[in-house]
């Protein structure tokens, strides 16, 4: 059973990668959106229906997705 969406670490090995990177400079009423991009992570990895009812199949078997986090 795949637990994660994330696939490889390998960012040319793959068919999809997602990027994410933190930015609160133009954040003008509250602070708190540098923590965005790793609560979208974790909310894939906890909220996305990984197995294709319709296929039969694992998504990760057909498509190599892969996580770049830019930093700061």
């Amino acid at each position: 059973m795949v637990d994660s969406i994330i696939c490889t670490n390998k960012s040319g090995d793959t068919d999809v990668v997602i990027v994410s990177t933190p930015y609160e400079k133009t954040a003008s009423s509250r602070k708190g959106t540098i923590n965005g991009p790793k609560s979208v992570m974790h909310m894939l990895d906890s909220k996305l229906e990984l197995f294709d009812r319709n296929y039969k199949v694992q998504i990760c078997d057909k498509i190599k997705i892969a996580h770049k986090d830019l930093g700061k």
